[in-house]
């Protein structure tokens, strides 16, 4: 029965992801927890900068408010898929995986694998360790300067911009 064997697939993963969730994020990147929210743009312009603006590459639709954020990145998301975009996702803060926040749906069968798996196309452990390093590296080339240290969102943010010029997205 395919609806068993995805369940089955689904369970034996299980594990892996718990693992990923806990291994998976960056030690700066946890560490950068400590500077909080920070107002203003100059450290993430500076940021974005120095790993050559990959933001002006990307279009972008930024959800903002207090309630139902989710549901709306969701069901934007499925309609540009559904309309054959390679849709960029990336959300803060996760709910039970770090490597949730960014994910890549790559048209109607993208969507239709993150149905049958909701890890589907979430940023691997090899992307995330590589990118993470290029940001870290730009982060400490700004502090040494005299900048401030960059936020936690704004080093995620930044990796996401570089991840989804990388994977192309539409």
């Amino acid at each position: 029965n395919g609806s068993y064997s995805r369940r089955q697939t689904h369970l034996e993963g299980k594990e892996k992801r718990e693992k990923m969730s806990q291994t998976q994020v960056p030690e700066f990147i946890k560490d950068s927890d400590k500077f909080g929210i920070n107002l203003g743009l100059e450290r993430m312009e500076e940021l974005d900068r120095l790993l050559g603006n990959p933001e002006k590459d990307l279009k972008v639709i930024h959800i903002a408010g207090t309630n139902g954020k989710g549901s709306v990145v969701t069901y934007i998301s499925a309609c540009l898929a559904q309309a054959g975009y390679k849709v960029g996702i990336y959300t803060s803060p996760f709910l039970e995986r770090f490597s949730e926040r960014l994910r890549v749906i790559d048209g109607k069968e993208g969507l239709d694998r993150l149905i049958e798996d909701e890890t589907a196309r979430e940023i691997n452990e090899a992307d995330l360790a590589r990118l993470s390093a290029m940001v870290k590296e730009a982060s400490d080339d700004m502090t040494s300067r005299g900048f401030e240290h960059p936020t936690e969102f704004e080093l995620m943010t930044a990796l996401g911009y570089l991840w989804f010029k990388e994977k192309q997205t539409d």
